[in-house]
């Protein structure tokens, strides 16, 4: 994660929140809260802005890079 652009870690936290958002299984939701969990931990280290949920959800693409 720390090797991820700011931009590409901002992309990951959106494709995390939007497969956890839409997917059916439960495990994988969990999987991808916790993800989203990392991704915002780290943009709060690194001091970024990070966009509102909506925003998130729509920049957001299922199964996308850095969801699980």
């Amino acid at each position: 994660m720390k090797n991820l652009t700011d931009d590409e870690l901002i992309q990951h936290l959106a494709n995390a929140l939007h497969t956890e958002a839409i997917c059916l299984g439960h495990k994988k939701a969990a999987r991808n809260e916790e993800a989203v969990a990392q991704y915002r931990a780290e943009a709060d280290k690194r001091g970024l802005t990070v966009p509102g949920r909506t925003e998130l959800y729509a920049m957001g693409q299922f199964n996308g890079p850095g969801s699980t």
